[in-house]
């Protein structure tokens, strides 16, 4: 009978894990300058793996280039003029970009400079011009802004939303996993802030080794403490919790990280990402936590056997993600 089900589990697994991913993290840049009255130059960095969808801007109506454009990788520039008028507080331009967002510089023939992030969304980003000009940063934007790609980081991180998953399976008692939960906030906010203002170092790709590793080890303990085996991190998953949430607090860096903020804008920026986060991961927790207690309502009788299902999902998607980021390390070397 344990074959049988083992079996069914494989099986279950070998269709699920090819659909899963680790997350992007990567927020985009853009430099715009105004060379005269009319006429605008953009420079951005675009990758080989961004060639696929085209990664031109689309310019306000009355916008034309000056050159015909290319679809070329690296970086890129790029002339356009605006018919009859500069740019104006009415227009934008809109980038069909797949990142967490942009950061966008502006430059004006007067020399005043603005810097502003624009989140992403399902369709792309959109640059309003209004908020590019001199003074139009306050922090009540920043705040929106910050906080909203915290949210959607932390939202489309599936691997750190599985770490969270596995403690809400090993933790069945509700003061352990609040505990456990605020240790896992506490660890990756102190890393974050660490990380940003350069004090704590790691590459990238080894952070994102150790993230899938950490999911790999909780649920090798969630599989355990199923058979009687009660480790550390069933007695005093805080500890544990702590622990992982310092190597997770490294991979959001890698987010603001990849902005290149200025220094006068990293502490409204960690603060406002920071808060982000932690409200979706809340919401994520109340959600799963909701679902559980309306599940165990219901009293369904499930086999014992499938029991193990979810920790080897869980355990066998963090393995493949482990592999595909050492192999990746691997082929950077």
């Amino acid at each position: 009978m344990k074959g049988r089900w083992l079996g069914w589990v494989l099986l279950f697994l070998g269709m699920l894990v090819p659909l899963c991913h680790g997350h992007n993290t990567r927020a985009a840049r853009l430099d715009i300058e105004q060379l005269g009255e009319t006429e605008y130059v953009l420079r951005y960095e675009v990758a080989l793996t961004g060639m696929e969808d085209g990664h031109l801007p689309q310019l306000p109506e009355q916008c034309r280039w000056v050159d015909e454009p290319a679809e070329s990788a690296g970086l890129v520039r790029l002339r356009f003029a605006s018919e009859g008028r500069p740019l104006a507080a009415g227009d934008s331009i809109f980038l069909p970009w797949k990142d967490n967002g942009a950061l966008v510089s502006m430059v004006w023939s007067d020399g005043t400079f603005a810097r502003e992030f624009f989140p992403a969304t399902r369709s792309g980003i959109k640059v309003p011009l209004e908020e590019l000009h001199a003074g139009s940063g306050t922090l009540g934007r920043t705040a929106r802004r910050f906080t909203e790609l915290g949210i959607h980081h932390i939202l489309g991180g599936i691997d750190h939303l599985l770490f969270v998953v596995g403690l809400i399976l090993l933790v069945a008692d509700r003061r352990k996993l609040i505990l456990a939960v605020t240790a896992f906030t506490l660890a990756h906010s102190v890393t974050l802030a660490l990380s940003v203002f350069g004090v704590v170092q790691l590459d990238s790709g080894v952070v994102e080794v150790l993230i899938a590793l950490s999911i790999v080890l909780l649920a090798k303990e969630i599989l355990m403490a199923k058979q009687g085996h009660h480790g550390l991190a069933w007695k005093q998953p805080w500890i544990v919790a702590f622990a992982f949430g310092l190597f997770h607090g490294l991979g959001f860096a890698g987010v603001l990280a990849e902005m290149n903020l200025t220094n006068e804008s990293i502490p409204q920026a960690l603060l406002f990402f920071n808060l982000g986060v932690e409200l979706g991961q809340i919401l994520f927790v109340i959600v799963c936590w909701s679902l559980l207690m309306m599940v165990r309502r219901l009293k369904l009788r499930v086999p014992e056997q499938l029991g193990v299902l979810p920790p080897y999902v869980l355990g066998s998607i963090a393995a493949v993600w482990t592999l595909e980021r050492v192999m990746e390390i691997g082929i950077a070397m």
